[in-house]
Formats: structure tokens, sequence, C-alpha cells
């Protein structure tokens, strides 16, 4: 009898050791499918990160020009003809906020107006003017309420490469438009391609070579006073408000003038060179002798009280 209940207690102990045995068995294999899971949660994390850096280094970021922006940049800043209206599209949050232009001007010294126009009423586009180093030399004007345009007017002292920008500045603009380049001048050298060597002037009659042809004279601007586009008046009294500077002007309707014109303050006494970063835009007009304009020049405009007006 004694013998059968130790034998009995013996198979109890037994079984219970196997089934400890696979419950151990089970917990082991549960830690190994955590630890795979987790090395697999791991990886995603890292595939990421690494293609959201991918998407930055890109310029896929917000704020920046995407991969695919031909013409987000200065370095690919595609080139404009003159005198001719170009059309094109801004939109921030579409990544699209800038597009760059760049036009070669030539000749005697002169003004260059850079005119935008755009289609949506709700949006505020910006046009910036900039040389061949990447300096800023116009300042885009205010917004008068219910205009969709803006010009620049940029004193052109050496021929070369000058660069344009049109952008979206906030996540509220977005538009096609349409910006042209006015110069009176030639165009200036090739963007890209260098000018081909000149050919040599075949000899004249008895060997002795013909005497070299002489460069054509480029065409003197016109002085402001004698243009009939630009109109010259004076400054009769200014003020700041906040960052955007109040010009009381001594011309109005009866010199042609119109809300949204765009100008420039001149420099010094007498002469036709633009003062720069001083433009305006004519934002009323009073009467036939009298009007308002604003602009962002950031200094007093001093004893500079010449203005020019653009006309057309």
């Amino acid at each position: 009898m004694r013998s059968a209940a130790v034998l009995g207690w013996l198979l109890v102990v037994s079984g219970g050791c196997d089934t400890l045995t696979a419950a151990t068995g089970g917990i082991g294999q549960l830690a190994d499918t955590a630890g795979q899971a987790k090395d697999q949660a791991d990886k995603g994390k890292d595939e990421t990160a690494k293609a959201k850096k991918d998407k930055k280094d890109k310029g896929g970021g917000a704020g920046s020009a995407p991969a695919e922006d031909e013409d987000g940049d200065r370095l690919h800043a595609k080139d404009a003809p003159l005198n001719t209206a170009i059309d094109d599209k801004v939109d921030f949050k579409k990544g699209d906020q800038y597009d760059w232009r760049k036009v070669s001007l030539g000749g005697k010294p002169g003004i260059a107006t850079f005119e935008l126009h755009w289609d949506d009423e709700k949006s505020n586009i910006d046009i910036d003017i900039f040389n061949k180093f990447g300096d800023s030399i116009g300042k885009s004007p205010p917004r008068l309420e219910g205009q969709q345009v803006k010009k620049i007017l940029v004193q052109i002292d050496e021929p070369g490469i000058y660069y344009l920008r049109v952008s979206a500045p906030t996540k509220a603009d977005a538009s096609i438009y349409t910006v042209a380049i006015k110069w009176k001048g030639p165009p200036g050298p090739p963007l890209v391609a260098a000018a081909p060597p000149a050919t040599p002037a075949p000899a004249a009659a008895g060997g002795a070579p013909a005497a070299p042809a002489a460069p054509a004279v480029p065409a003197v601007p016109l002085a402001f006073a004698l243009d009939p586009s630009k109109l010259v008046g004076s400054i009769v009294q200014y003020h700041r408000e906040g960052s955007m500077l109040v010009l009381y002007l001594d011309k109005g309707s009866g010199g042609k003038l119109r809300e949204g014109m765009s100008g420039n303050i001149l420099e010094g006494p007498e002469g036709d060179k633009l003062l720069d970063g001083g433009t305006f835009t004519i934002a009323q007009v009073i009467d036939g002798t009298k009007s308002i304009a604003h602009s962002n020049y950031v200094k007093q405009p001093g004893k500079n009280k010449r203005i020019v007006v653009n006309l057309k």
C-alpha cells in the first residue's frame, strides 16, 4: 500500500515538471517573438528617419524648393527675354515658392523696368531684383488695395547679368503671373555661351588688310525730362508710418498720374541716377497737382527731393 502511494506521488511530481518545462519553453518563445517585433519596429523607425533626412537634403523641407522645382534658386534661374511677357505660376503650399529668372542687359547706363501682374486677387505676389553678385538692388513695393500689379525701376549703371525673383511669400499666396523686363538698350552678352571670336577682315586689293569696321554706337538713353513715358517731379513733404515712408508729391492727375503707378526717388539735385532702394508706388491722386506715394525706403530722403514716375 505504501509503495503504491509513493509511486503515485512520483508520477504527480513528474507530470508537474513536464508541465513547468512546457510553460517555460512557451515563455521563451514569446520573448523571442517580442524581440523580433521590436527589431522590426526599430528598423522601421530608422528607415523613416532616413527618408525624412533624404527629403530634407533634396530640398523637400518646409519653406524650401522641392527637388523638382527647377527654378527655385538663383543658381537655377531661367533665361528671360527682353520686352517680352513671360507666364508662370508660384504656389507656397505646393512648395513652388520662388521663380528665378536671369536677363542680360547691354548698352549705355539706363533704367530697366521690371513689371509683374498676377491673376489671383486674394494673393500678394512679390518681385525682387538682384545684381550679378546676388545683392538686392530692387525691393518689391507694397501692394495697394485692389491692385494686382507691381513695378520696379532699377538704375543699370553697367552691362551684365541681372536676376529677378517672383515669390509667393505666405501660405495664402498662389497665382499664375505674367512678368516682363522693359529695356530700351540692346541685349547684353549671351547668358551662357561665349561670343565667337571675331573674323579677320578680308585683305584689300594689293594684299593690304582692310580697315576694321567701326563698332556700332549704342543709342544714348533719353533723359527723363524729355521722355514722354516718364514724369519728373518733387517730394514736397514726407513722414514715416511704421516701416512705410509716405511721400507727398507735387504731381497729380494733371501729369497723368494714376494710382498703382511706380516710380523712384532720384539721387542728388540733378541728373537721372535712381536712388538705390528708393522705389515707390502712387497710393492716392488728390488733385491735378498733388498725390501721395508709399515706399519701403528704409532711410530718410534728405536732400534727394526729386522723383521720376513711370507713366507706362
